[in-house]
């Protein structure tokens, strides 16, 4: 599993200003919040665990991976010193070289996303701007993609704590959907998707097919994955009575019926069932995954999505 996202304060330099734009869109006080993140969750990786993410290649790195037997026209700065002293020989110390990570912000823009007094979508906002700032301090590569009943929008990787702006704007921009085919989308930025890295999935999951079929096609071509389930428990409740024509925000079906107590109860049990399902579902396959509830603030979801990928100790 990928240890993101913490090589240890590579980043240097002042934090970019944000601007009143992204304190309309993302709330009061979000610069503030994402300076504090960061600093927190270097101050609780610093001594904890290595994060550096380790490729196959040889090179220049600073970590010893391996010797070799020195051949004209090899960098003669890398010669062991020590083994020439012993062995009367020349060998070149090798070392691994690190790779940056990519990491692919896959975001839910379906209509149920933007349902609600508190739309999913803007939690999910939040949260991707969080991470994706978190890992830009980093000098992780960062993307987002905007998903629908096909990939959306796409904003090509960025490096670099300066190109928070870009990520802001395109999370600002980000289109609502006119229906959902999330596997089908998950399917196809999969395939086409070149890079390797860690996926981070944010979605209410309202497509039925997503969890068996979607994740798997991350997972068949090796994607890492996390799951961050938006959820809101004002969907387990209805806050109407009598007799009613109920239309789905995505598939625009209609439907006619009675609340009724027993109504009530069954609607609470399905929504009850969908997290227990996801939860199972990304348990037996160990792919991290986090209930964020829209009530809850950002930032303590950040911490927790952080710590359920295996990157924070508890």
């Amino acid at each position: 599993m990928f240890s993101w996202p913490f090589k240890q304060a590579r980043a240097r330099g002042r934090a970019p200003s944000l601007g009143s734009d992204a304190a309309a869109a993302f709330g009061p006080g979000f610069e503030r919040q994402l300076e504090t993140l960061v600093l927190m969750t270097r101050r609780l990786a610093s001594g904890r665990m290595r994060a550096e993410r380790r490729s196959r290649r040889r090179g220049g790195g600073l970590e010893f991976a391996d010797h070799r037997e020195y051949v004209p026209g090899d960098d003669v700065r890398h010669l062991d010193i020590n083994a020439l002293q012993r062995l009367d020989r020349l060998w070149l110390r090798v070392y691994e070289e690190e790779e940056d990570l990519s990491v692919f912000l896959l975001i839910d823009c379906s209509p149920s996303m933007w349902f609600g007094a508190k739309p999913k979508i803007q939690l999910a906002r939040q949260l991707a701007a969080a991470l994706g700032y978190i890992a830009l301090c980093q000098l992780d590569r960062v993307s987002i993609v905007g998903l629908g009943q096909r990939v959306l929008c796409e904003l090509p990787p960025q490096r670099g704590r300066n190109r928070i702006h870009r990520l802001l704007k395109f999370l600002r921009e980000l289109p609502q959907a006119k229906g959902t085919a999330l596997s089908r989308s998950l399917r196809s930025f999969a395939t086409r998707q070149k890079r390797r890295g860690l996926v981070i999935l944010l979605s209410d999951l309202y497509d039925p097919s997503v969890l068996e079929t979607g994740l798997a096609a991350l997972g068949f071509e090796r994607f890492e994955l996390e799951v961050i389930h938006l959820v809101d428990e004002a969907d387990a409740y209805l806050t109407l009575s009598g007799e009613l024509t109920l239309v789905d925000v995505e598939s625009n079906e209609q439907r006619e019926l009675s609340v009724t107590p027993e109504l009530e109860r069954s609607l609470a049990a399905a929504h009850g069932a969908l997290l227990a399902d996801a939860a199972r579902h990304c348990g037996e396959h160990r792919i991290p995954y986090v209930a964020a509830d829209v009530n809850r603030p950002f930032d303590e979801l950040v911490l927790e999505s952080l710590r359920r990928g295996g990157v924070l100790s508890r």
